[in-house]
């Protein structure tokens, strides 16, 4: 029999997810999968508009529809000072 701490994560879908800009194109880059996604070109970096829709813009998307997403965002960038 499994320990019921293993089973209860089994259910929840936890991991990390980051967009990385290179060679002109938006990456996804999800634990979960094997792989890069391709999220398409984009004219900018990681926190340009067209960006910011077709990665962290369709987890609010789906928020806002109802679905519990729950995430929290993180981005990296130069000091303000």
């Amino acid at each position: 029999t499994l320990f019921p701490y293993t089973t209860l994560f089994r259910s929840i879908d936890l991991h990390y997810v980051a967009f990385v800009a290179a060679g002109g194109r938006l990456w996804e880059l999800d634990g979960s999968r094997k792989g890069p996604l391709d999220r398409g070109p984009i004219e900018g970096d990681a926190l340009c508009e067209e960006a910011l829709e077709r990665g962290p813009g369709r987890f609010v998307e789906r928020e806002k529809e109802g679905g519990e997403m729950r995430f929290s965002l993180v981005t990296l960038g130069p000091s303000l000072d």
